[in-house]
């Protein structure tokens, strides 16, 4: 949603939904884009991506400028997410719990 569009709307900056993802994982900020395969980077990265793309309204474009991953790596992540959130209670639950964590910042 384009905070253009309906006066009050803001938009989160990216520090702040970096640090929320972090703080669901439990890892340190720093090392939230690092090139690795751990789970929990790895799905501390998806919310990100997911949270970007599908809440704030961004292209892919403006995600890739963003986060430095490339177009399939935001695809990707989009359809493991929207898939887990079918299968996966707890993921669901994560990811819940990451976005009331954006809303008190």
């Amino acid at each position: 949603m384009s905070p253009y569009i309906f006066p009050g709307i803001k938009q989160l900056d990216i520090n702040k939904i970096e640090l929320a993802a972090s703080k669901i994982f439990k890892i340190p900020k720093s090392e939230l884009w690092e090139r690795t395969r751990k789970r929990e980077f790895v799905q501390a990265r998806w919310f990100v991506i997911y949270y970007l793309e599908q809440r704030e309204s961004k292209t892919e474009k403006d995600v890739i400028k963003i986060t430095g991953v490339n177009r399939c790596t935001i695809k990707h992540s989009i359809k493991q997410v929207n898939n887990l959130f079918e299968t996966d209670k707890l993921f669901k639950a994560q990811y819940q719990e990451f976005e009331s964590n954006l809303k008190t910042y």
